[in-house]
């Protein structure tokens, strides 16, 4: 999931923690925006598919 926003050039991933526990996982940051923080929860949603 990291690498993916990493390459995402709308998400800055250096300052967005992504931790998993059995299958659930956990967003961890500080957002400029409500849109800025849907790019990453939209990431995590395609890669679950």
């Amino acid at each position: 999931m990291k690498v993916t926003m990493v390459e995402d050039p709308d998400v800055k991933a250096r300052e967005v923690n992504v931790e998993t526990f059995k299958g659930v996982a956990n967003l961890i940051g500080f957002f400029q925006s409500q849109a800025a923080m849907n790019q990453p929860v939209f990431i995590v949603d395609v890669l679950r598919l």
